[in-house]
């Protein structure tokens, strides 16, 4: 499976188990989780509580490969005890799903009207408790996959340890109904 399939099927889990994870009352507050971190300068500031998760996205100017907010993020999840994942926390037998691994991907986003090349970075974080945190990092290039752009695209996303055990039950459901497809 793609990464961008296995993105579009995390979410789609995420909007359907979250109904019946999280009362009404629940589904509206925000835990403003400590690893959902704004980096210094970051502009269109968006947070808030989605399908059961808290989410923060923002965008920085900094150019391709972004170390530097990398670098910053990662120091401050480990300096709360956040540990990096060396794989893809939906599916942990699958060392190849991680960026800490494999850094940056190149993938063609064509579900709009103008066809883009986005470059993108995924790093999952897990605490003691079991609660994963993953940031993505992108850039999105209208013209090619050359990385001409200072527009750094952040997005992370809390997820509860009782929401991630059954995202990945499901995540595994998945690909054994969609083997060899």
């Amino acid at each position: 499976m793609t990464l961008s399939r296995k993105a579009i099927f995390l979410l789609l889990v995420a909007v359907s188990t979250s109904s019946f994870l999280w009362p009404r009352g629940l589904a509206t507050a925000f835990e403003d989780s400590d690893a959902l971190l704004l980096y210094p300068g970051a502009k269109e500031v968006w947070r808030g509580r989605r399908a059961g998760t808290d989410q923060l996205t923002y965008h920085v100017k900094e150019r391709l490969p972004a170390s530097g907010v990398i670098d910053w993020i990662s120091a401050k999840l480990w300096g709360k005890n956040w540990k990096p994942l060396p794989y893809d926390s939906l599916e942990p037998d699958n060392a190849a799903g991680a960026s800490q691994m494999r850094g940056w991907h190149p993938f063609i986003d064509a579900t709009g009207n103008t066809q883009y090349c986005v470059q993108q970075w995924i790093g999952d974080w897990k605490d003691g408790s079991g609660n994963i945190v993953r940031y993505v990092f992108h850039y999105k290039l209208p013209k090619g996959c050359a990385p001409d752009s200072d527009d750094l695209g952040v997005s992370a996303v809390y997820v509860s340890a009782p929401l991630v055990k059954q995202m990945r039950e499901a995540f595994r459901r998945f690909k054994e109904e969609h083997k060899g497809q």
